[in-house]
């Protein structure tokens, strides 16, 4: 083989290998680029959690605005529940103190009943009149309208044990009910603070702004 053919040949061979190695070049450095780049990051004033992120779509030359909401921060808690007025508030404590007083003297009456065959008559009807003047005077305290059973006096006014019975059970309900009232708020908000964590873990935390221009690179 001549020396000008040996030229040709290897220049040929040296062509083809500088071609390759080009196209390898070429191929790294279009795979160690990343479709997407972040170009900056900002928290959003006034919302609890949730980042504004810029995104560039180097395929396509456009940029986006990707909001995330962190679930854990973004939940929102319950308000407390509204305390209760002086008034309510001594609503329930008489509630509550007239129960005992009932339940005492309940339990003083049945305690009677079982001495009843050890005591004369006379001696039992004075013991549970006892009983029922101590619990009078226990709930005249707490409830004005009610006066004594006995009239003490010409002149001064009474209450019926019947009627007595009865003012008790009225402010008992009053009282619970406040009391019922108040647990159910607080049970309430309980719930919607549950919902609202269930729906921050299911529902999506991202939004995606429309495609725009993308702002010119820093120099």
């Amino acid at each position: 083989m001549t020396d000008a053919r040996v030229r040709v040949r290897c220049g040929r061979l040296a062509l083809a290998i500088a071609g390759s190695v080009m196209v390898c070049v070429a191929g790294t450095v279009a795979a160690a680029q990343t479709r997407f780049d972040l170009l900056a990051s900002d928290t959003v004033g006034g919302i609890n959690g949730l980042t504004a992120y810029t995104l560039r779509d180097n395929q396509t030359a456009s940029c986006y605005t990707v909001f995330v909401l962190d679930a854990a921060k973004g939940t929102a808690t319950p308000s407390p529940s509204p305390p209760l007025n002086p008034d309510q508030r001594r609503s329930v404590q008489t509630a509550q103190t007239l129960r005992d007083l009932k339940a005492e003297r309940d339990r003083q009456v049945m305690e009677l009943r079982g001495r009843m065959f050890t005591l004369w008559t006379i001696d039992y009807d004075m013991a549970r009149e006892h009983i029922e003047q101590d619990y009078e005077r226990g709930v005249g305290a707490l409830l004005p309208e009610v006066y004594p059973s006995a009239q003490v006096a010409p002149g001064l006014r009474t209450t019926s044990r019947e009627a007595l019975d009865t003012a008790v059970d009225r402010a008992i309900a009053e009282g619970d009910a406040l009391t019922a009232a108040l647990a159910g708020s607080s049970a309430e908000q309980r719930v919607l603070a549950m919902l609202e964590r269930i729906d921050a873990a299911r529902l999506s935390r991202l939004a995606v702004s429309s495609a725009v221009r993308c702002p010119p690179a820093a120099k």
